[in-house]
Formats: C-alpha cells, sequence, structure tokens
C-alpha cells in the first residue's frame, strides 16, 4: 500500500510510521445504466449519471446546445456542448463539439478542440422539448494521455432556452476573445476544474450567457482562470460577487504574470496510470488555504480533511492541531499529533528554528507533556540554496535516520514540493509558509539507517524523472522509481497550482 513515510525515535523506541494513503481518482460510476441520462465508457470503466439541465444559446447565426449533469454518486459533473449554426439531427465534430468529465474539481477527461474530428456527437432526435444522442471519442486524461471513449449516450430535457440563473451567492464569468488560435481556432478554457471554449470572437465583450464565449457559474470569490492556445498558456484572476457577471478579455500572447502555490497533487500508478489518490488545498477569497482534503481513489473516500484558518499569529488547522507562527509569518511551532493524522498516535510540541538565509534548519521535538524535555531533533543540511541533507536523531544518541538529495541544478523548479522527513509540513506545505524552499528538480534521494554504533544498516534509494516543467518553471508532472523517498515510491505525480 502506497505511503508517506516518517521516522521517529521516541522514548527509546524507533517508531516506524506508515500513513497508509492512496489517492484520488475516478474508478468509474454504478455502471447501472437503467435510469441513467448520460453515460459512457472508458475500456471496462463504466461512468452515468443524472441530467441537471439542458439549454440553448443564441447569438447571430450560432447556436449552441450544452448539457450538464451529476454523477450517480454525486461526486463528478458531466459536460457537452454542440455547437452548429442551425443545430438538427446529424453528427458533429471537434472541434463543433466539447466534452468534459470532472471529479471534485479535477478535469479527468476532457475531448481536444484542436484535434479535428477525433470527437464526435450522434444526435438522433431533437425537438422543442430535448435532445437525445450518442458520443464517442478522442479525449485526454489527467495526466495528458490519450483515451478512447465509448458509448456514450444522453438525454437531455430543455429548461429554457437561456442558460439558468446562477444558485443564491454565485455569481457569473464570461471569459471572452477579440480572436481564436491560430487561424479563428477555438480557445480551451479552464476555471476551478471547469472546462469551456471560446468558439466566437467579439470586438467588444459581449453578454453573459452569449454563445461562442465561455460563461462560468461560481461561488462568489477570487478565481484564477486559465486559457489554451496550442502550446502557449494565458492566465489571469477574476473576483465574482454574488448575482452579477464579471467579464475577462482572453488575449492571446499576453501570459500574465502569476504566482503559484500547489493546489493539487494526484498519485498515479506508474504502469497503469491508474488513478490513487490526491492532496488537494482549497483556497478562500483571500488566496489563503482553508481545506485541505485528503482522498483515496479506490474506495471514493476522504481519508482525512483539514480546515486551516487564521487567528493572530497562529494557524488552526483542526479542532486541537495548530501551528505558532514566527514575526516573518513562518511557523515557529507545531502543537499536535506527531503524526498530524494518526489520533491514537502521542501530542507533541515541535519548535522550528531558521537560518539566516531564511532555511529552515532545524525541528526539535518534545512531548506536549513535557514540552521542555527534548526527545527528537531534524537537522537539515542546505547546499547552494538546496536541502542537500536531513538528519533524524535523538539528542546523545548516534542511531540515527539520515535522508540525502541530489539534483539537476541546470533544471530550477519554482514552488516545488517540499521533501523534509515532517508529516505536518508535507501534508499542509501549501497553507504554511515553512521558509525557503529548494530552487532545482530532485534527480535521486536516499534514506539510510544507522545502528548505535553508527554504522550503516541498510539504505533505500529513489531516483526521481519524466518531468515535465512550464516556461515559467512549475513542474507539472514526475514520476518516484524506489523507496527512499519521503512521498511514495513507483509513482507519477501530477501537480496543479492556484495562481494569483
Amino acid at each position: 500500500m502506497k505511503s508517506f513515510k516518517k521516522f521517529f525515535w521516541l522514548a527509546g523506541t524507533f517508531f516506524l510510521f506508515f500513513s497508509c494513503k492512496k489517492e484520488k481518482s475516478v474508478e468509474g460510476g454504478s455502471g447501472s445504466g437503467a435510469s441513467t441520462q448520460w453515460e459512457f465508457k472508458d475500456s471496462a470503466l463504466v461512468f452515468d449519471g443524472k441530467m441537471d439541465t439542458a439549454y440553448i444559446q443564441t447569438a447571430g447565426s450560432i447556436s449552441s446546445i450544452i448539457l450538464e449533469g451529476t454523477s450517480t454518486d454525486g461526486t463528478s459533473d458531466f459536460y457537452l456542448e454542440i455547437f452548429g449554426s442551425n443545430i438538427s439531427q446529424g453528427t458533429y465534430k471537434s472541434p463543433n463539439v466539447q466534452f468534459a468529465y470532472v471529479v471534485r474539481g479535477t478535469v479527468v477527461y476532457e475531448s481536444v478542440p484542436a484535434n479535428t474530428d477525433k470527437f464526435s456527437v450522434v444526435i438522433t432526435s431533437i425537438d422543442a422539448n430535448g435532445i437525445i444522442g450518442t458520443f464517442s471519442g478522442e479525449v485526454e486524461d489527467a495526466l495528458g494521455n490519450t483515451k478512447k471513449i465509448t458509448g456514450g449516450t444522453f438525454v437531455g430535457k430543455f429548461n429554457s432556452t437561456t442558460p439558468p440563473p446562477p444558485p443564491a451567492g454565485n455569481g457569473q464569468l464570461l471569459l471572452w476573445s477579440k480572436q481564436g488560435c491560430g487561424v479563428a481556432g477555438s480557445i480551451a478554457v479552464k476555471v476551478q476544474g471547469q472546462t469551456g471554449t471560446i468558439t466566437v470572437f467579439h470586438t467588444t465583450a459581449p453578454a453573459c450567457g452569449a454563445a461562442g464565449a465561455a460563461t462560468f457559474s461560481l461561488a462568489a470569490g477570487v478565481y484564477s482562470w486559465e486559457a489554451y492556445c496550442n502550446l502557449d498558456t494565458v492566465r489571469g484572476g477574476v473576483t465574482i460577487t454574488s448575482g452579477n457577471c464579471s467579464k475577462a478579455e482572453v488575449v492571446l500572447g499576453a501570459v500574465v504574470s502569476t504566482n503559484c502555490v500547489i493546489s493539487n497533487l494526484g498519485y498515479y500508478d506508474i504502469s497503469t496510470s491508474t488513478a490513487l489518490g490526491s492532496l488537494s488545498s482549497f483556497f478562500n477569497a483571500s488566496n489563503q488555504v482553508n481545506s485541505v482534503l485528503f482522498v483515496d481513489s479506490a474506495t471514493r473516500t476522504s481519508l482525512y480533511t483539514f480546515s486551516p484558518n487564521r487567528s493572530g499569529n497562529r494557524i488552526n488547522i483542526d479542532a486541537t492541531q495548530y501551528f505558532d507562527l514566527d514575526a516573518s509569518g513562518r511557523i515557529k511551532e507545531f502543537h499536535g499529533l506527531v503524526d498530524a493524522i494518526e489520533v491514537a498516535l502521542p501530542r507533541v510540541v515541535v519548535v522550528y528554528t531558521f537560518n539566516a538565509g531564511g532555511y529552515l534548519e532545524k525541528a526539535a521535538y518534545a512531548f506536549e507533556a513535557a514540552p521542555n524535555v527534548n526527545i527528537l531533533n531534524i537537522n537539515y543540511t542546505w547546499t547552494a540554496g538546496n536541502l542537500s541533507k536531513a538528519v533524524v536523531q535523538e539528542p546523545a544518541k548516534t542511531e540515527r535516520i539520515e535522508y540525502k538529495y541530489t539534483y539537476d541544478l541546470s533544471k530550477p523548479a519554482k514552488n516545488f514540493l517540499n521533501f523534509y522527513p515532517n508529516n505536518e509540513i508535507i501534508l499542509l506545505q501549501s497553507a504554511i509558509n515553512y521558509g525557503n524552499n529548494s530552487s532545482h528538480i530532485l534527480t535521486a534521494s536516499t534514506i539510510e539507517q544507522f545502528d548505535t554504533a553508527g554504522a550503516s544498516i541498510g539504505v533505500l534509494p529513489a531516483t526521481y524523472s519524466n518531468y515535465t516543467i512550464d516556461a515559467n518553471n512549475y513542474v507539472k508532472q514526475f514520476s518516484i522509481v524506489g523507496d527512499g523517498s519521503v512521498y511514495d515510491g513507483d509513482t507519477k505525480y501530477v501537480l496543479s497550482y492556484k495562481c494569483f
């Protein structure tokens, strides 16, 4: 079973804590198909659910039919849009159709408008009351792999000729553009896990809900959006207010400079690309993390949830655990469980010390019942701006665990993952300021154990490869092989970011 690896000696005993957690994904719907209003298959997996709404949008000679639904278990969203000048029975192919399947805010399958004729929808029946049809074709999964959707069916009852009004407390976002991608090509856009397509181009901002623009219903708050044209990504930010429509122009070739923080870490089996789970952080309107969720994909259940909230110089992460902050906003102390999520384990106080360069140099542990008695230390060594070693050791003892790291100094990484052997920091890393992080990508690491005589009694190696890094030095994907890492080995990782 996949695990985070944490090594501690406490009160003379060596504790090896394996926090068993697989991550998130989608494994398929109920597969009943008996009363569902949409359904599709990916190999042996069957996805299905109810259709929540279907409506028509028209602007000039261009119309679009939008169908939106939810999965049988209520965790996922179905989206299908068809474009045309006079939509009727017949076959429609990409880029005149757009399909997306979103699981807990993450796009798991989506058609690619630029892949002409690779995804098709067949309307078998349409009238003033509703629409029936089938769909199939190529999509991309969350890793960018090409998948084949088959057996797609849908039944939609038209609610109105305009989009339904947003729920109470929600507003709308319109993304529009004056020009297309390439030769009047469509522009794919994404906001908070929702996807859309801009297919009609305007000289001025059109009305919300205009056909060919991308309109999203969102809870009031601050959001980042992305638009895609070939290999380029355009980003921006927008504030949504209740009952109002906010508009943002997509200007191709003008990438917005942003600071990005990891919002989702997806775990995938390295051999099969099967989704195992995810560690997700969610942000409030002030761009602070207010929820951290760890989901097991196999069971589609949340293994734990933290709800960080700031109160003065403290970040409470749940009812009983918290970080105290120093004057710079960095973590100063942690008060909580030694494993952060295992309630049966001891409560500790961890004191963090930073060097003059702003890097974490020591974490000192004590039991909460005796906060002045040091029982364990983790000392960190930094070389050329990268964490090169972390040593876990009891005071005045020779036995220890050493973590060693090797980097590719030709490849910088911005705001990449934290590789400290501190579970409380790893789990909350997007919600806290833990000082400066390493500045380059890892190529290898080891975990080595030493006995009371100081002799090595075992070493676990790990290698890091298959990096995908964007133009701004954000790592989007990589793999770990071997068990010598604080993260699961033999696993592929996909990272998403919140930019602001």
